[in-house]
């Protein structure tokens, strides 16, 4: 094959691997079973085809992208997804009434979990608004990381800095 059909083979695996990460991002934080099934998936599949392909296009600029899809899912998986979950489980636990808790089980009726739930939305609205803007900005990083990277490619360029976490 020649230069030029090698190129866009490379450019069309680089763009299908940035569509499976920013469709999964999506889809992994729709609250259904499935669809975070389904992101999770996704993610799974772009990395391996990172991994695979990286070593068959390793001329410039494609080699800057496979790292840079392949850092994007080390610190977004490694590093702000646990610290995320982290801080939004603290946020949250902090927020409940554990003497309500206490009571009902030393009483020995059944717990109401669905009232409880309801009732620590309700007391506690700006904690969830808070845990919501914190997988926002995470959905954003995941994001803008996939299409600067996408438009780098789009220009055939390389990425500029590949060890930038912005």
């Amino acid at each position: 094959m020649n230069t030029e059909t090698e190129n866009k083979k490379a450019c069309e695996t680089i763009a299908t691997i940035y569509g499976f990460f920013a469709l999964s991002t999506l889809l992994s934080f729709i609250p259904f079973p499935q669809t975070m099934l389904l992101g999770t998936a996704g993610y799974l599949i772009a990395i391996a085809a990172a991994y695979i392909y990286k070593n068959k296009y390793t001329e410039p600029p494609y080699d800057t992208h496979f790292r840079w899809v392949i850092r994007t899912f080390w610190i977004g998986t490694g590093i702000y997804l646990p610290i995320m979950m982290v801080l939004m489980t603290v946020m949250v636990m902090s927020s409940v009434n554990y003497g309500v808790i206490y009571l009902s089980m030393q009483s020995g009726a059944p717990l109401d979990l669905e009232r409880m739930t309801a009732d620590l939305i309700r007391s506690n609205a700006a904690v969830f608004v808070e845990a919501a803007l914190i997988l926002f900005a995470y959905v954003c990083w995941w994001w803008y990381r996939c299409i600067k990277g996408y438009l780098a490619l789009r220009k055939n360029k390389p990425i500029e800095n590949v060890t930038t976490w912005f």
